[in-house]
């Protein structure tokens, strides 16, 4: 539907971005900008990690106040796929020298993954991706989705997901001897962030296979047969 044209469009728009889910939305992002400004520090850590932690604020403000809009399921998406991308580029390079073990393609890696599947679900799914994108998943997929991954796969998979970028900044900003800079999390953070991997890379799969039927089916049956035929 299109915006209306004037004064009353752009007001409508100003009142959507001031609703108080994307209030808290536009603290998050200052937060974790202001975060990669500073640098590697406890500073930046703690100003990350107040970020994430207010992921789930405005989710809640957004269904208690009857205030959940397309455009702050998107922009909430998005802002969790930056900070995760920051915290990789501001914590990973330390973290590799650090010896994490982990591949410095990683730096790259994933953040991109993160990207084109935010692309892919919300192209298919829009708000509602969490449901409308695994009606025809494999059963290891519909796993860690089940109750929009409010259960212990999908617990395991968000783990990996904020807890592996998060970790990696940690080991550049705390001292080697730090419980949260401890190399032992690698060995639940990795995993879990495989799995997290595994289901990104099936709905990347999914819409470039919804895709390519849907070119098939425009070649079989092209507009001008259809005009022809009626």
């Amino acid at each position: 539907m299109a915006l209306p044209d004037g004064k009353d469009a752009g007001g409508s728009v100003m009142q959507v971005l001031l609703l108080p889910p994307n209030l808290v939305a536009h603290v998050r992002l200052a937060l974790a900008l202001a975060a990669a400004a500073a640098g590697p520090s406890v500073a930046s850590l703690a100003l990350f990690a107040a970020s994430l932690l207010l992921d789930a604020v405005d989710g809640w403000v957004a269904r208690k106040l009857g205030q959940e809009t397309s455009f702050g399921a998107f922009y909430d998406v998005a802002i969790d796929n930056l900070t995760r991308a920051l915290l990789f580029w501001c914590g990973a390079a330390g973290a590799f020298g650090s010896g994490s073990g982990l591949p410095p393609a990683l730096l790259g890696l994933v953040p991109a993954l993160e990207g084109v599947c935010l692309a892919c679900t919300h192209a298919s799914g829009g708000s509602a991706w969490k449901t409308g994108c695994f009606r025809s998943a494999p059963p290891w997929v519909r796993a860690v989705a089940a109750g929009g991954f409010r259960n212990p796969a999908g617990a395991l998979a968000f783990t990996g997901i904020y807890g592996l970028p998060l970790w990696l900044h940690a080991r550049s900003c705390l001292r080697p001897g730090s419980l949260l800079a401890a190399g032992a999390w690698a060995a639940l953070l990795v995993p879990a962030r495989l799995l997290a991997a595994a289901v990104e890379c099936w709905l990347v799969g999914r819409r470039m296979r919804l895709l390519l039927q849907q070119d098939a089916a425009a070649r079989r049956h092209p507009a001008g047969d259809e005009v022809a035929q009626g």
